[in-house]
């Protein structure tokens, strides 16, 4: 007997393509609407989910790739450190050669000519009557000094003068009477001449430009003996000034007190 739905419900029928028995259900139009809304509400969960795997999965790709960059990063940044460090011995080690060579790092001065220096009537190269050696106590040049005398914690000394930044062929006073005893062209101290003042005391003036005496000459305190230059191990104008007892190097500032502000 075939089922015959009313004005609510829905007659579902399935038949067979082999020709069997014929099925049919009367299906409320109430329970058909519950189908239809349960299957939307599947499907859309079934899209969040969706939605969802795809968001997760992008961050995670995402996250490996920033991790990746970290990693490079990293990689950089310790490279970077290893640079700095090899950086710095080479600056400390320029440094220790730069205070052992008497290097300066200034400005070099405009070229205006040799300053005018006040200097004394005997000056040059000369034999004058009743000469005799003085003490090296008078500054060889005037103005600031860009570098002092400098010892290391041992005692050993990494800077063995001072340096007086000066125009380029501005006169160099001798610091005290004596011989000249070496007039040399040096790797380091450039055009230098050294003065014996006596009981085995010299006074040294590197990086000149200009020579005014040769070995052998006497000279006498505050006479020009050479001119500024920038000869050597030198970066701008400057003269290099040493005192040596006995062929070591002692602080200037013993002899020329009050002299080297």
């Amino acid at each position: 007997m075939p089922l015959v739905p009313d004005k609510k419900s829905l007659l579902v029928s399935v038949v067979p393509s082999w020709g069997g028995r014929t099925l049919q259900w009367v299906v409320p139009l109430g329970k058909v609407r519950l189908l239809i809304a349960g299957a939307a509400v599947t499907v859309a969960l079934l899209l969040l989910v969706l939605v969802a795997f795809a968001r997760v999965a992008a961050e995670a790709v995402e996250a490996r790739r920033l991790g990746e960059e970290n990693d490079s990063l990293r990689t950089r940044f310790a490279r970077l450190e290893q640079l700095e460090a090899e950086v710095a011995e080479l600056s400390k080690a320029n440094e220790q050669m730069r205070r052992m060579a008497g290097i300066d790092y200034y400005p070099a001065p405009e070229d205006a000519g040799p300053a005018e220096d006040p200097v004394r009537e005997s000056e040059g190269r000369a034999d004058h009557a009743g000469w005799q050696p003085t003490l090296p106590t008078v500054r060889p040049r005037p103005g600031p000094i860009s570098r002092q005398f400098l010892t290391d914690e041992g005692g050993g000394c990494v800077h063995p003068g001072i340096d007086l930044p000066s125009p380029a062929g501005a006169p160099i006073l001798a610091a005290g009477s004596g011989i000249v005893t070496r007039t040399a062209e040096d790797s380091v101290y450039g055009l230098m001449v050294v003065v014996d003042h006596g009981g085995g005391l010299e006074s040294v003036y590197g990086h000149t430009r200009k020579l005014l005496v040769a070995e052998g000459d006497t000279v006498t305190e505050g006479s020009r003996i050479a001119q500024v230059g920038s000869t050597g191990l030198s970066t701008a104008p400057h003269l290099h000034f040493e005192i040596r007892m006995k062929g070591q190097a002692v602080d200037p500032a013993t002899f020329l007190a009050g002299q080297l502000r």
